[in-house]
């Protein structure tokens, strides 16, 4: 819902990173006058956002590891399931660079629509405020010092993502600009950071949501866990994808899940959906019953049965 603001209401959002863009287009979707300001430039020289995550870490990793697994599956794998090959495989860097340049420019483009369609103004430069200047209270490793509102020691400056102490991820940061700018709008904005997921992007990928044992043991929290590996399940057996596990904790009263870790191929995705049972509360299995949870994504359908009271089927996690 819109904001009709009695004053005008001026937001320059420093930095137009996953957290800075997405709070710039809120913001201005709240009815303020935003402008957003970064330096990044592209190599021909023209403005960009996005900041690091778009164009030199995240998303351009992620396309040369993608060049890289598929012709690890071809070299490899293919084999297995009938392919063959009768010429020689081979990388062509030149190829696979020109793709992920081109990935990074598609990305780029669209974040510079989404500032046209809200009217963000985006300022190509640099901008910097100095503590002296301004006041602004750093802890001891040069973070800037917030509140659990991400106010700072300054009332007209919030600080949110990278700047501040925490995991440096970019839908955390998301997360955080859109409930930052609804602070600001009045509206009770808030991120709920117990399910925000964590990843690595190996092979198999490694992926988790929630706390783990030895936090909850830690914590003297009682709780029950099982897990279930996919080399017992009939459709990851056909696709040869069965490196991984899936671990789900849950409190032993409530059945609610407390945390879910996953190994395996493409569970950064799959871990999403822990991630909306645990936003929704959603119990897990039920305790002393026969019960069965199906996470279907591209590759992998897991059923996790017979999970009671702790009961454990293959490997820990």
């Amino acid at each position: 819902m819109d904001t009709n603001f009695d004053v005008i209401v001026i937001v320059i959002v420093i930095g137009a990173g996953p957290g800075g863009d997405i709070a710039a287009i809120r913001a201005e979707q709240l009815g303020m006058n935003v402008a957003c300001v970064d330096a990044w430039k592209t190599k021909e020289g023209k403005p960009t956002q996005d900041g690091t995550c778009n164009n030199i870490g995240c998303i351009p990793s992620k396309a040369l590891l993608q060049s890289s697994k598929n012709l690890d599956q071809a070299k490899h794998h293919f084999g297995a399931l009938g392919i063959m090959s009768t010429g020689e495989l081979r990388m062509d860097v030149a190829v696979m660079l020109e793709r992920k340049n081109q990935v990074v420019k598609s990305s780029n483009e669209g974040k510079l629509y989404l500032f046209r369609k809200n009217k963000v103004q985006f300022l190509n430069g640099l901008a910097f405020m100095t503590r002296a200047a301004v006041g602004l209270e750093l802890d001891g490793r040069g973070a800037v010092v917030v509140n659990g509102e991400w106010r700072t020691s300054v009332p007209s400056i919030w600080a949110i993502a990278d700047v501040v102490r925490g995991l440096m991820l970019a839908h955390m940061a998301e997360e955080e600009g859109v409930a930052v700018v609804e602070r600001i709008a009045g509206h009770r904005g808030h991120v709920d950071f117990n399910t925000i997921p964590n990843v690595i992007y190996t092979t198999p990928e490694i992926a988790w949501v929630g706390r783990t044992e030895q936090q909850l043991k830690y914590a003297g929290a009682a709780y029950r866990s099982c897990t279930f590996p996919f080399m017992a399940n009939g459709r990851a057996r056909a696709l040869s994808e069965t490196a991984g596990l899936v671990k789900v904790i849950a409190n032993p009263t409530t059945d609610e899940i407390l945390g879910v870790h996953v190994v395996g191929p493409q569970i950064s995705e799959l871990v999403a959906e822990a991630v909306i049972a645990m936003a929704f509360n959603k119990a897990s299995l039920a305790v002393d019953k026969r019960a069965e949870l199906l996470i279907d994504q591209n590759w992998t359908r897991i059923h996790l049965i017979e999970c009671s009271r702790g009961r454990s089927y293959g490997p820990s996690l």
